[in-house]
């Protein structure tokens, strides 16, 4: 395993997210979101914080702002959990909720 893992997570953030980092012993870093987005800017985030990280937790859709991830999105994520070796978490328990002139949001196993 990684020494003095990380987790990562969105922010805005459910409190289950940090709860299961402390459950692992692992630090808790919540991401913010750059705009208009449920992904943080991944230029400000250490190098190192991403190497030790485990998981990435985010919900699309968003919670309270309902934004989702486009196929783009997922990839852009997926990229790099796949660079730093971690999870990626994907809590999409409104996904079911959308305007039919939307259609439904995409989702992280469509995207995979």
């Amino acid at each position: 395993g990684k020494s003095n893992p990380t987790m990562l997570f969105a922010n805005p953030f459910y409190s289950t997210y940090p709860a299961a980092a402390h459950g692992f012993t692992a630090e808790e870093v919540p991401l913010n979101a750059r705009p208009g987005s449920v992904l943080p800017d991944w230029s400000d985030v250490p190098e190192d914080t991403l190497d030790r990280a485990i998981s990435y937790t985010l919900a699309s859709p968003a919670n309270p702002d309902g934004l989702v991830l486009s196929m783009a999105d997922w990839h852009e994520l997926f990229d790099k959990a796949e660079k730093h070796n971690f999870f990626v978490f994907a809590d999409e328990c409104y996904s079911e909720i959308y305007r039919e002139k939307h259609g439904p949001p995409v989702g992280a196993l469509e995207a995979a």
